[in-house]
């Protein structure tokens, strides 16, 4: 079967959504399918062997034409892509599914990036109903996620699959003895509270936590690791400069440290030299559990994270595996984090059971596995 994944983002570029993409084509191509990933072209980046990056929507329907597939899966957000690949799809008469990461309007507006009751937000909602409605299939994170969707789109539950969010557990895995190495290279002592932050640049609040917990970092003599995924942008550099100057304003120099790019087999090191994971998402009423908080527990880290207030998905999450503090108000962090560094050991010890919960429930394989059965079945309808 050759399979076609049209995402936002592939190799090189880093990130979860490419774990995301990388795990799904690895294991495809291990059961004996053909994967060809179809991405935007972007700065520094070309087309590869299985790897084809278009210019421009033009592009990729063109591209969808003059090659032949069986299945197609796209990954939303960001929904144009999806939206005319399922076109392409309905004229070649191929099964379209969708990776619904989230919903893209409501996610563009709590981000600025839309106006609600703008011509571009019509246009967009319009395709984001279109693609829902005529996918033969849509993966979501989590079955809030497909709740919801269900409800707004009125599409049939049994269209939808909870694929959640993984972890590889050969790759991400507590290494104590690779983690003391880094604390070592960072010139961080034994005994101190490292406090660690995996993500990109521009979508969370890692302004506002550094902000509200300098003086307790301060407090305690704490580290904060930023693990950053960014690539050489203007906009990229700009961010990085308001976290460097935030960090000078805040006198946090020599508590803080930010590496970029670390290769993801190598992160699990610096998870290891960590004793909390923390994450802090902007009010997202419908978004799920990030992977950075599985790849936390996945290594044994205790996790403290600011959740959105309305966001069902988090706290059932956090309810269900207490592995930390799941917190909806900076005021409760902050007494939560004093804590935490206050008694850091029996802090730390909510974070063992993480990473048997992760294998358990929330392995790559095991997502990858599910995926596959669903499209070989569509292409063989």
């Amino acid at each position: 079967m050759k399979i076609f994944l049209v995402v936002p983002y592939a190799d090189p570029e880093k990130g979860a959504a490419i774990v995301r993409v990388n795990s799904f084509r690895d294991y495809f191509q291990s059961q004996s399918h053909s994967v060809q990933v179809i991405a935007p072209l972007r700065k520094g980046l070309e087309s590869a062997q299985t790897i084809f990056r278009y210019k421009n929507i033009l592009q990729l329907i063109k591209f969808l034409l003059s090659n032949n597939f069986d299945v197609l899966l796209a990954t939303s957000p960001p929904i144009v892509h999806a939206f005319f690949s399922l076109l392409i799809c309905k004229l070649k008469r191929k099964p379209f599914v969708l990776d619904s990461k989230d919903l893209f309007t409501h996610t563009a507006i709590k981000l600025g990036l839309l106006k609600k009751g703008s011509l571009k937000f019509y246009i967009y909602r319009f395709m984001e109903i279109v693609t829902h409605k005529w996918a033969r299939h849509i993966l979501v994170l989590d079955p809030t996620l497909g709740d919801r969707i269900s409800q707004l789109y009125s599409v049939q539950p049994e269209k939808i699959t909870a694929a959640y969010n993984g972890v590889d557990v050969r790759i991400v895995r507590k290494d104590a003895v690779a983690g003391k190495k880094i604390r070592e290279q960072l010139n961080i002592s034994a005994n101190a509270g490292l406090i660690i932050y995996l993500g990109g640049l521009g979508d969370e609040r890692y302004i506002d936590f550094l902000q509200e917990t300098g003086n307790i970092i301060k407090k305690y003599n704490a580290y904060i690791l930023f693990v950053i995924a960014s690539d050489e942008s203007l906009i990229a550099g700009q961010r990085l400069n308001e976290i460097y100057a935030c960090i000078e304003q805040l006198e946090l120099k020599k508590n803080f440290i930010l590496l970029k790019n670390i290769p993801h087999p190598e992160v699990y090191k610096y998870l290891s030299a960590a004793d909390i994971g923390v994450d802090f998402w902007p009010d997202f009423e419908y978004f799920a559990v990030s992977v950075k908080v599985l790849e936390y527990m996945a290594c044994e880290l205790s996790v403290m994270i600011k959740i959105p207030k309305r966001n069902k998905s988090y706290k059932d999450f956090f309810e269900k595996y207490a592995v930390g503090a799941a917190l909806t108000e900076w005021s409760d962090f902050k007494i939560h984090l004093d804590a935490a560094l206050m008694n850091l050991p029996s802090f730390k010890e909510q974070g063992v059971k993480g990473a048997e919960i992760i294998k358990e429930n929330f392995t790559r394989d095991v997502t990858s596995k599910k995926v596959l059965k669903i499209l070989e079945n569509l292409q063989k309808k």
